[in-house]
């Protein structure tokens, strides 16, 4: 292009956009009456824009145009201040749709619909000028020309932040041009990052030194050292894993990203930047870093398992195929008859816990859900059994069977086991919610904990051997446990005495379970003295300020789970999803089952519900009673 004509044409085109930003700033400051804050970024865009246009009179002057020009040099020229210009209309923007300030929006968008046109026509003219050398964008494509329509406010009525799961971190923004720097800074902040700032490479690497950061942002075109040395400089301290580097800079031809990726860049970004595609490239390299140095963590952590667990694990695989604690496997290894057959009697205590209405559920859930279902529950307890050295017996279905005691001795294994259990029934709320996650309802748990002796030792064959305890004191447990309610943690007499006067209980009563050849009188255990982390909330069965009631038919369920023929009439108030007050002539006692049906609705069909009965006498208004199945959504209170 060597008509000067030609060239003043050009000068007059490109200067016609900024002097649009520039009028729409001066009628904003003018005639808006706006916080300081906007002011100031208003007057951030103005001289940005006034800036533009000197360097557009300098560079497009016919008189200076024979010289010799870096045309990098000139582009990267251009793009700062422009960077500045679309970087503050774009807070503009996020700021005014968050305050729905439509006037001011609808200027914004016109100034960032100049600005964009600008940059187009920049580019279009300079890979005439500067050919054969190419423009060359970030995406090898001339910037479009954003034009304002009906559809501004779904553009930029929105902040940055939605829809974007930000992944926070500590950052380092370089840039020699204070105004660019403090813009990007800015914006990062406002997502939540904690932002430190450099002006050149020595300052910068002065801040890595001291102190750790998670990425660094840095342009390339600075004085002294510029971004290509500061970027092998803290190549040489810091991999691309330990230190993420994305170059933000004017300079966009293809040579500029290969050379910076080659010395060691994780990405390139350029002016004037697409602040969203920008965090998305900030939140991978993040993300890149963390799941990196997780892998190195964890890598790490299995070469020391390994050597740690290479004794064990062939004895593991002979012996045990369930969970135990590395005490129990040691104490094991340690004996040399630890693999013989054969037992011995100890006093322990038994732990066994069941979920209630697991078995309905099952059987309307997917198979493969089920198993979801089971993993998290059985993975929860699991861990907090061996957490206070107990050992996992069975898994019975949804039933754990844990003994405390046996086969490594410990003298408070009763109230190891109590404690235990209290945890298990408070972890049932985060069980809960990830079952919820899944899209599973939510489940109760009963524990029935016993102390006795028993017979304990390996048992089986030489082919497959178990660790297990069996004897009368064991199917106590048992018995306690199916005579609980969810959320409940029962006790036998003998686990009451050996935790020695420090259990917290909020009511006992006595069962006669089959079998056995007197009463068992049974607590509830809520905590342990010293131990309020671990107290469990009280069962809500109050009946006052109940005015209705429900019209059901009883009947008595053994033991064995089978409904008597013979039923009784009754009135049931429902107080929640898990308990109600039963009025009856009926005599009940503590702990029976029964089940409760209620009157046909108008099509006929009958709904019921399975429950237990709390005490050995009704209250004043009448028996408390807490369902052991769900309580159909139709006969839930309002």
């Amino acid at each position: 292009m060597n008509d000067p004509r030609s060239l003043d044409a050009v000068r007059q085109e490109l200067r016609s956009p900024i002097n649009h930003i520039l009028g729409y700033c001066e009628l904003l400051l003018e005639e808006e009456v706006l916080p300081d804050a906007t002011v100031n970024d208003l007057r951030r865009i103005q001289r940005s824009g006034r800036q533009l246009l000197e360097l557009v009179s300098h560079h497009m002057d016919p008189a200076e145009f024979q010289s010799p020009k870096d045309w990098r040099t000139v582009r990267h020229d251009f793009r700062t201040p422009i960077n500045q210009i679309v970087g503050y209309t774009e807070i503009l923007l996020e700021q005014a749709g968050e305050s729905d300030q439509q006037d001011l929006m609808s200027s914004l968008i016109h100034m960032r619909s100049a600005a964009h046109h600008w940059i187009g026509m920049m580019e279009q003219h300079l890979s005439r000028i500067a050919s054969p050398e190419p423009a060359n964008l970030e995406t090898g494509d001339e910037m479009p020309v954003e034009e304002a329509s009906g559809n501004e406010e779904r553009q930029s009525g929105l902040p940055l932040e939605t829809g974007w799961d930000a992944l926070f971190g500590s950052l380092v923004v370089v840039d020699d041009d204070q105004p660019s720097r403090e813009l990007l800074a800015r914006r990062l902040r406002r997502l939540g990052f904690q932002v430190a700032t450099a002006a050149d490479g020595y300052e910068t690497l002065n801040l890595i030194d001291r102190q750790p950061f998670d990425l660094v942002l840095m342009d390339w075109t600075m004085p002294g050292m510029d971004g290509l040395e500061l970027l092998q400089r803290i190549r040489q301290k810091h991999t691309r894993i330990q230190l993420p580097v994305i170059m933000v800079t004017g300079r966009d031809a293809g040579a500029d990203v290969a050379e910076a990726l080659e010395s060691g860049a994780n990405d390139y970004l350029t002016k004037p930047v697409d602040f969203q595609a920008a965090m998305a490239r900030v939140r991978t390299q993040l993300e890149l870093r963390l799941t990196h140095m997780e892998l190195d963590r964890q890598m790490t952590e299995t070469r020391r398992l390994a050597d740690e667990l290479a004794l064990r694990n062939e004895f593991i695989k002979r012996v045990f195929g369930r969970y135990v604690t590395d005490q129990v496997v040691q104490s094991i290894l340690e004996d040399p008859k630890g693999l013989d057959l054969g037992g011995q009697k100890r006093v322990v205590t038994i732990l066994m816990c069941d979920l209630r209405g697991f078995s309905g559920l099952a059987e309307k859930l997917e198979p493969e859900r089920v198993v979801e279902l089971l993993n998290v529950y059985l993975g929860a307890m699991a861990e907090i059994i061996m957490k206070h050295q107990g050992t996992i017996d069975e898994f019975l279905g949804d039933a754990i069977l844990a003994v405390f005691g046996a086969p490594l001795a410990c003298p408070n294994h009763a109230e190891s086991a109590v404690a235990c259990s209290l945890e298990m029934q408070l972890e049932m709320d985060q069980v809960n919610r990830q079952l919820n996650r899944l899209g599973i309802p939510p489940l109760e748990m009963g524990i029935g904990i016993n102390t006795g002796e028993v017979v304990t030792g390996n048992i089986g064959s030489i082919q497959r051997t178990k660790y297990g305890v069996i004897g009368a004191q064991v199917n106590l447990a048992g018995r306690i446990q199916s005579t609980s309610v969810g959320g409940e943690v029962l006790v036998s007499e003998s686990t009451f005495q050996a935790v020695n006067g420090n259990l917290r209980t909020d009511r006992s009563f006595f069962i006669w379970p089959k079998g056995a050849s007197a009463s068992v009188h049974l607590w509830s255990a809520v905590g342990i003295i010293g131990q309020e982390h671990l107290d469990l909330p009280a069962l809500d069965l109050s009946g006052k300020g109940l005015t209705w009631k429900q019209t059901v038919k009883g009947s008595l369920v053994s033991e064995a789970k089978t409904v008597s023929e013979n039923g009784f009439d009754a009135f049931l108030k429902i107080l929640s999803s898990q308990c109600g007050i039963l009025e009856t002539d009926q005599l009940l006692s503590a702990r029976c089952d029964l089940k409760l049906v209620f009157d046909a609705a108008s099509d006929g069909a009958r709904e019921s519900v399975y429950c237990k009965v709390m005490e050995d006498h009704p209250g004043e208004f009448g028996w408390e009673v807490r369902f052991t199945s769900s309580l159909p959504q139709a006969l839930m209170p309002a």
